[in-house]
């Protein structure tokens, strides 16, 4: 499952969104569960935003929000099964999410070094994703959407993130989408315009 990924300022920003979208500054980063990253969704007037929510879904009724360490992935055969810690956020609350890369810890090969995706050009990879506020404090969690991998990383992971292409981002966040319409965007993105190799990670903070 993917639990590392990185945002790197030099990436092509074409989002198909008006400019005002960028509300909050863009930085390099590395992300991690629990931790804050970019997030874009729709606020409550239905305009789109860009706004920072941790990383692992907090659904409304959870007791705590260290909930969230289990739900930093959600598979979409879970969404498709109505899954209770993503059911109401599948239904209201989709999202999208950014980076430039990501790192799958291989679960295919014994001993394998974790492996960094990224797309031969370095665009932008923008993620399906759901989000949730939680409790009085509103705090404000998110998770990725992970499906079969593709080609390319098939022979280290079987799983990777939801990719969305850019016709798509307005048909995941529009409140009107039909559930099955939805659950067809949740498929392995073709990996021959992506490059896979070792990944350099840095140390945790």
């Amino acid at each position: 499952m993917c639990a590392t990924d990185f945002l790197k300022t030099s990436a092509e920003y074409d989002l198909e969104f008006d400019d005002d979208l960028l509300t909050i500054p863009i930085t390099d980063r590395w992300n991690y569960p629990m931790r804050p990253r970019e997030m874009i969704g729709r606020s409550k007037d239905g305009e789109v935003r860009m706004t920072m929510a941790h990383w692992g879904l907090v659904p409304f009724w959870a007791t705590s929000k260290t909930f969230g360490r289990k739900c930093y992935n959600a598979r979409d055969d879970s969404l498709a099964q109505g899954k209770p810690a993503f059911r109401e956020a599948f239904k209201h609350r989709r999202c999208l999410m950014v980076s430039t890369g990501f790192i799958e810890y291989a679960d295919r090969i014994e001993g394998s070094p974790a492996t960094e995706v990224a797309f031969k050009d370095g665009r932008l990879i923008v993620y399906a994703g759901l989000y949730e506020i939680w409790g009085e404090e509103k705090y404000t969690s998110c998770t990725m959407i992970t499906t079969e991998p593709n080609e390319a990383i098939d022979p280290v992971h079987s799983r990777m993130p939801a990719i969305l292409r850019p016709d798509e981002y307005q048909i995941w966040l529009n409140p009107k989408s039909d559930r099955d319409e939805l659950l067809t965007l949740l498929r392995p993105y073709a990996g021959d315009d992506m490059i896979v190799h070792a990944a350099a990670l840095p140390a945790r903070k």
